[in-house]
């Protein structure tokens, strides 16, 4: 038996692979866990859900992490921790027009993160 972990809380897309991977669904806290024996690629799953996928490692030990690095805003906390800083100092409406622009691809990200600071 294999585990996909669905990176995602959408519910619909979760039941969606889970039904076509003929597999039970396991709800985390943060993620899905698909339990299943049929037969997948990883790759095509994932172009085919434009979701992030990933196997679970049967002998995978947390104690062996040494070393974690992520973008942490809505990647590791569902908040912009520089939108929470702008909202304490009065700036917020300011701060999320330059988010704004800059996911609108107006601002590259290096202009985007100076002006927000």
């Amino acid at each position: 038996m294999e585990t996909l972990i669905i990176h995602s809380q959408d519910l619909i897309i979760a039941e969606k692979l889970t039904r076509n991977l003929k597999g039970d669904l396991e709800k985390r806290k943060n993620h899905f866990r698909i339990h299943t024996n049929f037969n997948f690629t990883i790759e095509k799953l994932r172009i085919e859900n434009t979701v992030d996928i990933n196997l679970y490692q049967k002998k995978f030990n947390f104690a062996d992490i040494k070393l974690v690095v992520s973008d942490m805003d809505s990647t590791l906390i569902t908040i912009e921790t520089i939108d929470e800083i702008a909202k304490e100092s009065g700036m917020s409406s300011e701060v999320a027009l330059i988010t704004e622009q800059a996911m609108q691809g107006r601002l590259d990200f290096t202009e985007s993160f100076k002006k927000r600071v």
